[in-house]
């Protein structure tokens, strides 16, 4: 119950933030090697990254009502200081060594990529869906780093039709690089402690 209620503590201090730092992504700029049906929950028009004490907190937003394809996947790969490329030629500037797997419905696995990195499935109740949305809450301490510090950390979105192949992926955001992660201002940490006390 205390899990659940700091995790809708973290989520409520990212709606009342500004997202200034969040980027957008056009509509319908699906990559043309995407070989599934190019539905509105696969098409991200926004996403953004926080770091509030110690958590971070992944927020996206589709053309559409989010999981309501079936088979959809979203995955949030994150530069921790040795990102790689890995898509060739169709985002040669995404950089990443870990991962946040989403599957709507089912789990939420964080998982690095490195030689001797495990994965861990977050509880439920760390991940929600609403609307045209999704987040995920997490200890930042399940992606330890690898040369950057936290706040240094690089993100980006891509939404999938499914694990396996780079055919399967819509859309990137951004189209071709990372966005970086936010670090609330100290009247929004004391709004954090204003909702927990609630």
């Amino acid at each position: 119950m205390l899990r659940s209620a700091a995790v809708a503590a973290l989520l409520a201090l990212t709606a009342v933030q500004a997202h200034a730092t969040a980027i957008t992504d056009p509509v319908g700029d699906f990559i043309p090697s995407f070989a599934g049906a190019q539905t509105p929950d696969r098409d991200v028009v926004a996403a953004s990254a926080d770091l509030v004490n110690g958590n971070f907190i992944f927020r996206g937003s589709f053309n559409g009502a989010a999981g309501s394809t079936a088979g959809t996947v979203y995955v949030f790969g994150v530069n921790r200081g040795q990102g790689t490329a890995r898509f060739g030629a169709i985002a040669s500037n995404v950089l990443f060594d870990s991962v946040v797997i989403i599957t709507p419905n089912v789990s939420t696995v964080v998982r690095g990529l490195l030689t001797g990195e495990g994965a861990t499935t977050l509880a439920g109740d760390a991940t929600s869906l609403s609307g045209n949305s999704l987040s995920v809450a997490f200890a930042s301490s399940l992606l330890p780093s690898t040369g950057f510090t936290t706040d240094q950390y690089t993100v980006n979105l891509w939404p999938r039709s499914g694990l396996g192949n780079n055919n399967q992926i819509a859309d990137f955001a951004p189209d071709n690089g990372n966005f970086g992660v936010s670090v609330p201002e100290p009247a929004s940490l004391a709004l954090l402690g204003f909702g927990m006390a609630g």
